[in-house]
């Protein structure tokens, strides 16, 4: 019955609380509702617009639809938990990652859902947001969707204490970890378990329950549509909600381990000294810890797309394993976007980058039978500073190489 958490969810509840251990509120400082005040709401609808760029017209026709009718309808769905039926369908756009495009699971789903939806998700989130920022119970090792943080703060801390360890002739290693369909995996009965272990409760995680349950999709591709399907689980991957409900249900897994730990959204990653054996166990059993925790919350990992890392002299190249596969070794991986190598020089990365330069110079070249003084910059800040400039305060070449190879491009 939608208002109340049923009575399945409280049994899972009672069957995981057990076995990790959640935080618990008292009433006075839980979020049960949300209230939809007009300037409030009007504020989304305007961050709404400038990000989309619509024009004016549909800018005023927004703006009266959201005052007159929308706040209403925001309360009442708010109150009875009961969403439309076409809020909860979806059209999935497949957008390609890397690898093989023929083969689909190269592909991110993204749902295109209903705006008036999302509108309404902009206030709901920000009343989850505030509600977990205000307390501090959202993990400092998450990098993801939040405020102030990004790959590039995650990549410096990272960086400086990898840097550190080795200058210190200490060896260290990392284990890249990588969740199986993270957001499409997460199961509905145990986020929303964790949601009111962290004091989101009545009303509004009703409105949570209903959101995420009795969902349909179909992918659409040049016009042509599937057959509509039903979504037993997982956070909608386009929608403003989801990437919220997903750092809470992830939000408590770097305490159940003692290495370090990183997280951007899903991408996790699992590092320590390693200067004797039993730091080599210690790192083996969190690995451990990890795969019992991706059993228990039903998240599971792709073993063969978590690797290893060796870095530092003298190391002695522990094979790890997870669920009885050994880890493969790496020499270097794609981290946040940056190729990082177990020499911390950035070599290949500033290749990569210097390649991607030039063919995007070679595009430019092509595409543009004249160019002059006002359409060089523009060109330039648009399609080729983006590619130097992304996270190069981590990698920025400090080698005379890297750096000539870097100002060819410029030239």
């Amino acid at each position: 019955m939608v208002g109340k958490i049923s009575g399945e969810l409280i049994g899972v509840s009672l069957l995981i609380l057990h076995q990790t251990k959640l935080p618990h509120y008292n009433a006075a400082v839980c979020v049960n509702q949300v209230q939809f005040e007009e300037r409030r709401c009007m504020q989304e609808v305007r961050s709404f617009i400038k990000l989309c760029e619509f024009n004016l017209h549909f800018f005023f026709r927004m703006s009266r639809i959201t005052r007159l009718d929308g706040i209403d309808r925001w309360t009442q769905v708010m109150d009875t938990g009961v969403l439309p039926s076409d809020w909860k369908t979806g059209n999935i756009s497949a957008i390609f990652k890397k690898g093989d495009r023929h083969l689909a699971s190269n592909y991110r789903p993204i749902s295109l859902t209903c705006i008036a939806c999302k509108l309404m998700e902009s206030v709901v989130r920000d009343e989850v947001m505030g509600h977990l920022q205000a307390r501090n119970l959202l993990s400092n090792h998450q990098h993801g969707f939040v405020s102030g943080r990004s790959c590039s703060t995650q990549l410096l801390q990272v960086i400086e204490e990898w840097t550190t360890a080795l200058d210190q002739g200490q060896a260290l290693d990392v284990v890249y970890l990588d969740f199986a369909k993270a957001f499409d995996s997460v199961p509905h009965k145990r986020l929303l378990c964790k949601l009111s272990g962290y004091g989101i409760r009545g009303k509004l995680l009703s409105w949570i329950e209903a959101f995420l349950t009795d969902r349909w999709q179909r992918v659409v591709v040049n016009g042509e549509t599937s057959e509509w399907s039903a979504v037993a689980s997982g956070v909608p991957q386009g929608s403003v909600l989801g990437p919220l409900l997903f750092l809470v249900f992830i939000n408590d897994l770097p305490d159940i381990v003692k290495s370090s730990t990183k997280i951007f959204a899903d991408d996790t990653k699992l590092y320590r000294t390693v200067p004797s054996t039993p730091d080599i166990h210690e790192l083996q059993k969190d690995i451990d810890a990890l795969q019992t925790w991706s059993q228990n919350w039903q998240l599971p990992f792709n073993t063969k797309k978590c690797k290893v890392m060796h870095l530092g002299h003298g190391n002695n190249a522990h094979q790890y394993t997870m669920n009885d596969e050994v880890l493969q070794v790496v020499e270097h991986e794609k981290d946040l976007g940056i190729e990082v190598d177990s020499k911390l020089r950035f070599h290949l990365h500033t290749a990569q980058v210097v390649s991607k330069g030039f063919r995007m110079l070679g595009l430019i070249k092509r595409s543009f039978g004249y160019l002059n003084r006002q359409t060089i910059p523009l060109l330039f800040k648009s399609m080729i500073q983006p590619i130097l400039e992304y996270g190069n305060c981590v990698w920025g070449p400090l080698f005379h190489g890297d750096q000539d190879s870097v100002e060819r491009v410029l030239r």
